[in-house]
């Protein structure tokens, strides 16, 4: 059953499978005729798809069944990634739903929504379409009452594909011209990237050491969250067996990019944004940057000596995009591992950003790890997972005992400090709940391995003199 808790981050999301279900066919029809309903899309029409998670094209089949009777047209993507959804909204100036849960758990699924344009939807308004979905499949489900009449007008359902014009619209945002041959690693992790990185690398004189690259929404092999360290043993070791270039590892819908240098080092997403940001001042000189509050501690003085503007937004994906659209900005990164391009109509791509990294390491100047720390001082403990009993009773735990070097954010789930350790230089972590599970995801980096290894450390004895609480995942 459709319950208002459901909606976190802009996104719907929740359990799929069993008698206890938040999400069956019944329930994505309501939301569809309910997204229908608050938008005022009958006789218009949005564009729809989804990834391969377990249930997911029979909750796209029911969503659209459910705003065809409402009168709206659906073009109907099918298997694609999130980005692929973000462009297709774009260039249709149509709205957009996916059917995904990201990088989260198996037993997850869920809809991610955007406006014509590829922009962020109010949350309030996607709480009108909870509230209208709740409404609808409770007089649904009951065996008694019959489902509203349908509209004289029903919708079409019509089957489209943009991973061609996808594609080619990335190729044609970059420099490419003159690269050399690389040799890189794609850990797919069984999701949507394994369908999305050969359509974008075709004809880039890349050779592709591919790993999990069957759609599989079981996620047989490794978590669909790339930026977990056991997400990437797998392609680290890749990495060095064919002396590969880099290695990419992608979340379940190719929604974010954990990005492996030669070595088959993890790069920090600040790292990962040093090297985009140079890329992106290359084709927009002078142009403005958009950083949360602790990815501008390694950005800041790298934008300014490219001759960029640095401009200080919240994290999270809402409020760059605000921010980009209020300074006209052309690239904007957090630390959770969002990065938004004006060349992709102000929207995330994941794809986007590794074909940024990709161009500046196939002109030769130097190797990745190179690159990176020739501009970016910062080295990271990657993500780790804290499992505990009560996350929010742990989080203002932690909150409390680290007082003295929190920051203001707009998250109010998420814990941001950020300190200096003398000479060894600047730190920053930040620690926060994952949805719908026992977790708190931690990230910490600093200018010195010591630094960030201490405060890592310092971090997880705290959590783990706190009951209940089990340990590091």
């Amino acid at each position: 059953m459709i319950n208002r808790a459901m909606l976190r981050g802009g996104d719907i999301r929740g359990s799929v499978g069993g008698a206890e279900a938040d999400l069956d066919a019944t329930a994505a029809r309501a939301l569809g005729a309910a997204w229908v309903d608050v938008l005022e899309l009958a006789g218009g029409a949005f564009v729809l798809g989804h990834d391969m998670r377990l249930g997911g094209s029979e909750l796209a089949r029911a969503f659209a069944e459910g705003a065809a009777l409402r009168g709206s047209d659906v073009v109907d993507l099918g298997l694609c990634s999130t980005d692929q959804i973000w462009f297709s909204a774009a260039v249709l100036e149509v709205p957009g739903v996916q059917v995904s849960a990201g990088e989260h758990l198996v037993n997850l699924n869920g809809f991610k929504f955007c406006s014509a344009r590829a922009g962020l939807l109010p949350e309030k308004l996607l709480l009108q379409v909870i509230n209208r979905a709740v409404e609808l499949e409770r007089s649904w489900r009951e065996p008694a009452r019959q489902r509203p009449t349908a509209p004289i007008v029903v919708g079409r359902v019509e089957s489209d594909d943009t991973l061609e014009d996808y594609a080619e619209h990335l190729r044609n945002n970059i420099d490419l011209v003159g690269l050399q041959e690389l040799t890189v690693v794609v850990d797919a992790g069984n999701g949507m990237a394994a369908r999305t990185v050969p359509a974008v690398l075709e004809g880039l004189r890349v050779t592709v050491v591919g790993l999990h690259e069957r759609l599989d929404g079981t996620f047989p092999f490794r978590s669909p969250n790339a930026l977990e360290r056991m997400s990437q043993e797998t392609a680290r070791a890749a990495v060095q067996e064919h002396s590969a270039d880099l290695a990419l590892v992608f979340d379940g819908d190719a929604g974010r990019c954990a990005v492996l240098d030669e070595t088959g080092e993890l790069m920090s997403t600040s790292a990962v944004a040093t090297v985009v940001a140079t890329e992106v001042l290359r084709r927009h000189p002078g142009g403005t940057i958009v950083v949360d509050p602790l990815t501008e501690a390694a950005l800041g003085h790298v934008v300014e000596g490219l001759g960029g503007q640095l401009v200080v937004a919240p994290t999270g994906r809402r409020a760059l995009r605000e921010a980009m659209e209020r300074v006209g900005g052309v690239f904007a990164a957090d630390h959770t591992g969002h990065f938004l391009f004006s060349d992709f109509y102000g929207a995330d791509s994941a794809m986007f950003c590794a074909l940024h990294v990709l161009a500046a390491v196939g002109r030769g100047a130097a190797p990745l790890s190179a690159l990176a720390s020739a501009q970016h001082r910062f080295l990271t403990s990657g993500e780790l997972n804290l499992v505990a009993d009560d996350p929010q009773r742990v989080l203002a735990a932690v909150g409390e005992g680290f007082r003295g070097h929190l920051l203001n954010g707009e998250r109010p789930d998420e814990l941001l400090m950020r300190g200096r350790a003398g000479e060894r230089g600047e730190w920053w972590a930040s620690i926060s709940p994952r949805a719908h599970e026992d977790w708190l995801r931690l990230t910490v980096e600093a200018e010195d391995q010591a630094v960030m290894e201490a405060i890592r450390d310092d971090v997880c004895w705290f959590v783990s003199q706190l009951e209940p609480v089990a340990a590091v995942a």
